[in-house]
Order: structure tokens, then C-alpha cells, then sequence
């Protein structure tokens, strides 16, 4: 079982040491956080920090929310939960489609993707553990956030070579650990807010002898790292009995802080973490190393169309021909892609057609009541069904290309549509999906059958778009 460091308050502008991660920064590096740690989005943010200032320190570093079940480390970077973790293993996204540079201290982000019936069976999964590797191999710090309590935490562990764990002083650590053999690298926590757990002032002054505390401080040749100022809270907690009398006490106590703080704050800004005109050394950007390194995000174009998630299942059929029969009657409606979705319940497969897309269910109630409308038909049956997500196969900037792409796709009992996406420049390309659902185990059958048809790079994603 590991060794477990003393907790500690943390510091976002003093990332946690990893010994030699400069000969060696291919790591995977597990960051492991409490219930409470969680709490107020505490863990997310240290998260992010930690990330951000290993990246500005020269590494190169992929973070990864491997909350699967419930992610949050998206809302903290501002960004969506789009193709992430879940769409890599299981649907084959590529790393280099889901890993988007953020604009903090320029390292990569991961989101936990699509959601995952059984988040534990996706990380212990042979391709999480090939990525893992690889990114490991190629030099990159593979950050991977996750909660104590989270389902997939333990095989996470088993495959760390640096553990931290973000945990409240008051909590027990060694619980949320599973007896990794995983260097504990770090155990840290927010400083204490109450004013109950300070000691009298008075108290202090023992605590503030600086000959003592370079007596009693012990420091490995081979792991020596530069040491920030330790954090006022922990050095609060050391007092002895036998004080001075008050105001004596009072005084000393004052001026042995003013002292301390007057040559901290100089030994920090000679030794550049804090900026005085002077006195820092001159910074310099630390080099850019070759890899993951695409062109800034803000000359990088955005999709701005929105994601269409919702349908109108007009019914369900187990023979492809009469759903198919019953979308050429009903076809030539304008504003409406009719599809022939195939899912596979209980062993049975059922091919749905659907009518759509629409942004929210509101819009699908009335596009069903245009349907109906103008069809005569008796819409009682009809069910608006949740269907965010669609593969992707094919993007191009010309409409000509797409279509002759999904004459082809049909050929192969593919049923593909046309949708355009616009972007933040002005563009705009035309993409090509094929099916409608709300999870990943509604597409699993598809996803065979595509497959066996040889379309291995179909990515399962939010389907996003607009009528051409």
C-alpha cells in the first residue's frame, strides 16, 4: 500500500510535484475527489489548476473527465459535454476529434462524452487502456478526474502511476483510495473557513519560531523541488504549552509575522512566483513541444448550429419495406427529413420511421400536428421520442458530394440523410448522418451494421444542423 503524504491546503499557483517530470512526463496521473471536496465545485476547479499549471510548466497534458454517470469538469471550462471519453472507447472517435485545446495555460480537455450505461465497463475496457498507454508513451500527462464514490474509480487506480487526492481535513482519506499501490503524490484540501479552528493568537508565537521549524523540517535530496511558503493554516496547528504573557506575546507574534511575510514575499519574487519590478527574474514562455499542438481556439471556427433533439416516431415496423412503403407516402413534405431507424429490442429488430428534426419537443408536437394536417392521417399513436444523437459519416463543403455519398450509403442498407452545419467564419458544410436515438445502446445495433459494412470511423455524436 502506498504511503499517504500529510494533507495539506491546496495552492493553485503550486501544482503538486511529480519526482523527475521533466525526464519523464508521460504519466497517468488520477485525480481522486471526495464528496465534500466536491461540494460547491471546489474539486472541479483544483482540477483545472492543477491541469493549467503543469501545462504552463512546460508539459504536455490531456485532461480527462472520467466522471462518466455524472460529469461536471465540462461546466467548469465553460464548453459543452460533447464527444468525449465514452465516444473514443465505444464508438471509435478519434482522440485527436475529441481532444479540444483549452484556453487555459493551453493544455488539451476531454469530456466525459455520451452517456454510459456502465461508465465502470468503459474504463476497464481494452481500448481506455490503449489510449491510456499510449498517451503515456508519447509523453503526455493524461490527467483523469474522478469521484470517490464514482463507478470505475478502482480500474482507474490500478492504472495510475501518480495518484492526488483532493479531500476536506475532516474526512477520512485512505477510504476514497481502495489501497492504490499508486504513489500518493498529494493530499490536499480548501482551507478552513471557521474562525473556531484558529487557536488563540497568543498561541502562535511558538509556532512562528522559524529556528524551529527549519530544525524540524526534512527535505529528500532526490525529490527536492522548490518549496513555496507553507500555507498560514498549517502552520497554525503546531502550538506549545507556556506562553509569555499576553502582550508581550502579542507583540512578538506580530513582528515575527510581519517578518516572515517581508522575507517570504522577497524569497518569492527572487525566485519568480510573484512579480516584483526589481527583484523577479525576467519570465520567459516556457518551449512549445511538438504534438497535440493545433492552431489557437479563436482563429478556429465554431459550429453555431444548434442540436436537433427530437423526433416524431410516426411508427414502428419489423419489416423494412413497409416502413419504407410508409415514408414514400407521406414523403415531399417540406421542412421534414423522413428516416428508417433500425433499433433492436429484446432480440427483436424494429425499424422506426421518424419525422423530424426538431430542437426541442414543443417543435416536434408541431411539426407531428403539420403532418397530420396535411396527410389526413390520425396522429394518436405518434410518440415524440428524445433522438440527440446520430452517427456521423461524412462532412464536406459541397452539397454535390454529400448526396452522391448517400445514394451510396442507401445501397449499403445505410439510412442516411443530409444535414448542413454553419459556422462562427461564416461557412458552411453539409453533413451526413445516419440514425436517431437517445443513447448508445439504441444505436448499438446500427453501429454493428455499419461496421460489417465496412464504416468503422462512424462517430456516434449530438446531431447538429439545419435543413439545407
Amino acid at each position: 500500500m502506498a504511503e499517504l503524504p500529510e494533507w495539506s491546503v491546496f495552492d493553485a499557483n503550486a501544482a503538486p510535484v511529480l519526482p523527475e517530470h521533466a525526464d519523464r512526463p508521460g504519466r497517468l496521473v488520477v485525480v481522486v475527489a471526495t464528496t465534500k471536496a466536491q461540494e460547491d465545485s471546489w474539486a472541479i476547479n483544483a482540477t483545472v489548476d492543477i491541469a493549467k499549471s503543469w501545462s504552463e510548466a512546460g508539459r504536455r497534458v490531456v485532461l480527462a473527465d472520467t466522471v462518466l454517470g455524472a460529469p461536471t469538469l465540462h461546466e467548469c471550462l465553460q464548453t459543452d459535454n460533447t464527444e468525449g471519453v465514452t465516444d473514443t472507447v465505444l464508438f471509435g472517435s478519434s482522440v485527436r476529434h475529441v481532444a479540444k485545446q483549452t484556453d487555459l495555460g493551453g493544455f488539451f480537455f476531454i469530456t466525459a462524452g455520451t452517456a454510459a450505461a456502465d461508465p465502470a465497463a468503459v474504463l476497464a475496457s481494452e481500448r481506455w487502456a490503449r489510449l491510456s498507454r499510449g498517451f503515456v508513451e508519447a509523453g503526455v500527462t493524461l490527467v483523469t478526474y474522478i469521484g470517490s464514490k464514482s463507478d470505475g474509480k478502482s480500474v482507474l487506480l490500478d492504472m495510475a502511476t501518480d495518484v492526488v487526492l483532493l479531500v476536506r481535513s475532516t474526512e477520512d482519506a485512505w477510504s476514497a483510495l481502495d489501497g492504490t499501490p499508486a504513489p500518493i503524490r498529494a493530499v490536499m484540501g480548501p482551507a478552513a473557513t471557521t474562525s473556531s479552528d484558529m487557536p488563540p493568537l497568543d498561541d502562535m508565537a511558538g509556532a512562528l519560531d522559524p529556528l524551529e521549524a527549519v530544525e524540524e523540517e526534512e527535505v529528500d535530496d532526490d525529490f527536492a523541488e522548490p518549496v513555496h511558503p507553507a500555507p498560514e493554516a498549517t502552520i497554525i496547528g503546531a502550538s506549545r504549552a507556556g506562553g509569555a504573557p499576553a502582550a508581550h506575546g502579542s507583540r512578538r507574534s506580530a513582528l515575527l509575522v510581519l517578518i516572515l511575510l517581508s522575507l517570504g514575499i522577497v524569497g518569492a519574487a527572487s525566485l519568480g512566483w510573484v512579480q516584483i519590478p526589481g527583484i523577479s527574474p525576467e519570465r520567459t514562455s516556457p518551449p512549445v513541444e511538438q504534438g497535440l499542438t493545433p492552431a489557437p481556439r479563436s482563429t478556429l471556427p465554431t459550429v453555431t448550429t444548434t442540436t436537433l433533439a427530437y423526433s416524431v416516431a410516426i411508427g414502428s415496423f419489423q419489416d423494412p419495406d413497409v416502413a419504407a412503403t410508409r415514408a414514400a407516402a407521406i414523403s415531399g413534405m417540406p421542412g421534414i427529413v423522413l428516416s428508417v431507424v433500425p433499433v433492436m429490442i429484446d432480440g427483436t429488430v424494429f425499424y422506426r420511421l421518424l419525422a423530424g428534426p426538431a430542437v426541442d419537443s414543443a417543435s416536434a408536437e408541431e411539426l407531428a400536428d403539420r403532418i397530420a394536417a396535411e396527410t389526413g392521417a390520425d396522429r394518436t399513436g405518434w410518440l415524440v421520442r428524445e433522438t440527440r444523437l446520430a452517427f456521423l459519416l461524412e462532412q464536406t463543403a459541397d452539397i454535390g458530394s454529400a448526396t452522391a455519398r448517400i445514394d451510396e450509403l442507401r445501397g449499403l442498407d445505410v439510412p442516411a440523410y443530409l444535414l448542413a452545419v454553419d459556422f462562427s467564419d461564416g461557412g458552411t458544410a453539409y453533413r451526413v448522418y445516419a440514425g436517431a436515438y437517445a443513447d448508445e445502446r439504441e444505436a448499438s445495433y446500427l453501429l454493428t451494421h455499419l461496421e460489417t459494412q465496412g464504416l468503422d470511423n462512424a462517430t456516434l455524436s449530438p446531431r447538429r444542423g439545419r435543413l439545407p
